[in-house]
């Protein structure tokens, strides 16, 4: 990753860099969503905490 990063053609954009952080967020995305995240607080935090009242 560290050379990609560094190799940068006249328009000083490290494109090889750049095509692997997008792939990257690609295959990950889908993992990290609005959706997934409150039901996890849901599941996780607040059906445990009513619970825990009732």
């Amino acid at each position: 990753m560290i050379p990609l990063f560094y190799e940068r053609p006249d328009d000083d954009i490290p494109h090889g860099f750049v095509r692997v952080m997008k792939a990257a967020i690609k295959s990950v995305a889908p993992r990290f969503s609005t959706r997934r995240m409150v039901r996890e607080y849901v599941q996780r935090f607040y059906a445990p905490a009513l619970r825990l009242k009732a």
